[in-house]
């Protein structure tokens, strides 16, 4: 096998080829038709959203709005539009709340569009879970806590292999150390890579030290790209 460095550029490859391989096999979570559902039906019985809809119809303000006064300007900015990316803020209730005390904010993106004032087509519209109406909003905030939890759950697996592939990377000098190694990796070596590789022999690494100082898990990531090629990858 010959001697074929690996450079910054060949461990950019892997590392992003590895990356893409984990997400075939581990899409990440979808929001649940009930939560989507939760949200749209929340975002269209807020009271102020319900209040301001009745400020609009009354005669006064739709006698203003044909105006071109500066009334009439910032009402007609405020008219209702079709949104269907959402994004709620300040929510509570996940897990690492106790830990920092940080609130977090999670994107939705609804399956029908909802009439809300001011929405544009310049971003996902932004709202707070403390403006949802009281008997509904502790249901809602712990579905979106849910959502968040178990994004959070996804990433911190996905950075955790990340980080295990990117040091055995790190550790190898040539892609036949890679391969002692990790010998699953060859299924992430571009062709021109390998037409390279013959038999050559070059200096042998300690395999099963690398594997450990990576936290490695070859059959776990052997899985990972087993399960990606079945899947058409």
């Amino acid at each position: 096998m010959a001697t074929v460095r690996l450079s910054q550029q060949l461990h950019r490859q892997l590392l992003d080829a590895a990356k893409e391989k984990y997400k075939v096999t581990n899409p990440e979570p979808n929001q649940s038709p009930e939560l989507i559902s939760a949200l749209r039906a929340g975002l269209q019985t807020m009271p102020a959203v319900i209040a301001y809809k009745m400020m609009l119809v009354t005669p006064a303000i739709q006698s203003e709005m044909a105006t071109k006064s500066v009334i009439s300007d910032a009402l007609n900015r405020g008219a209702l539009n079709d949104v269907t990316e959402i994004r709620v803020r300040n929510i509570t209730k996940h897990a690492r709340y106790t830990e920092t005390g940080n609130t977090e904010q999670i994107y939705c993106e609804l399956d029908t569009p909802v009439q809300l004032p001011y929405g544009n087509n310049y971003g996902a519209y932004e709202v707070s879970i403390d403006s949802f109406e009281t008997t509904i909003r502790d249901e809602l905030h712990s579905k979106l806590a849910t959502a968040i939890d178990g994004k959070d759950a996804y990433n911190e697996k996905y950075q955790h292999f990340t980080k295990s592939i990117d040091s055995v990377l790190e550790q190898c000098n040539t892609v036949k150390q890679l391969l002692e190694v990790w010998p699953g990796a060859e299924a992430l070596l571009p062709n021109d890579v390998i037409q390279k590789l013959h038999t050559k022999v070059t200096r042998k690494v300690d395999a099963e030290k690398v594997r450990d100082l990576s936290q490695f898990d070859a059959d776990a990531a052997n899985q990972v790209l087993l399960t990606s090629s079945l899947l058409g990858d």
